[in-house]
């Protein structure tokens, strides 16, 4: 594998260090916590999307960046999935969503897993790549398969589900809690709207995925909230 140095990897290495640390402290915190094994991995998750996007910036050829586009999708298909889990414990006091029904819901995610490492194969995740530079930014130029977007609506579905969860318990609460819910949807909804502008191709950069740049305004909000208004 190459890599060259570039000032676009550092807020998201940035982001990916803060990411882990907030999935450590939160793993640590008490087990009878609401969703507290959800946010770390959540967390995590989090954490391997910057840090994956950061190393498919920085490769200096095509193997190195699909191989590193490729592993993005560990955290791509886990983090809608560990959002619901976790807004539905969240806002039912602690009520775990049963292994059913995670089972259920995590059957695309883990399908596309699946498609995306194999995407050479049948052309349903990517069905071109290529490297695109602009100045000193060069990431992968894709056309995405069928297979993508129809992920990319099931994780909006289960993004949006997570975020009228907590948008009913915020009608519900006050004073503190209010603020705690406020918190998490500004978390959950900045790197949607990073998502919306890159799929739909208004990122101010061509090919530049602004998703896992926003996941820093979301650490930085769950930071915030854990240690300012006590999350967790």
């Amino acid at each position: 594998m190459q890599f060259h140095y570039t000032l676009y990897t550092l807020p998201l290495v940035i982001s990916a260090i803060i990411a882990g640390f907030v999935a450590l402290y939160v793993w640590g915190r008490s087990a009878t916590t609401s969703g507290r094994t959800a946010l770390a991995l959540l967390a995590f998750a989090c954490a391997a999307w910057s840090l994956g996007y950061a190393l498919e910036i920085a490769g200096a050829d095509l193997s190195t960046k699909i191989f590193w586009g490729k592993s993005q999708y560990i955290g791509i298909v886990m983090v809608p999935l560990l959002w619901v889990i976790f807004a539905y414990s969240y806002s039912t006091k602690g009520t775990r969503m049963t292994r059913r029904t995670v089972s259920l819901l995590s059957i695309l995610p883990f399908l596309t897993l699946i498609l995306a490492f194999t995407t050479e194969s049948h052309g349903l995740i990517w069905k071109d790549v290529r490297i695109r530079t602009a100045g000193t930014f060069s990431a992968l130029e894709v056309v995405h398969g069928y297979w993508f977007w129809v992920y990319w609506i099931y994780s909006n579905i289960l993004l949006l589900v997570g975020t009228v969860f907590v948008l009913r318990l915020l009608k519900r609460t006050k004073g503190l809690l209010r603020r705690q819910n406020i918190i998490l949807l500004i978390a959950v909804l900045t790197p949607w709207v990073g998502n919306v502008l890159y799929v739909s191709g208004l990122s101010p950069i061509p090919n530049l995925d602004i998703t896992p740049f926003a996941f820093t305004i979301t650490i930085v909000a769950f930071t915030w909230g854990i240690f300012s208004f006590k999350l967790v």
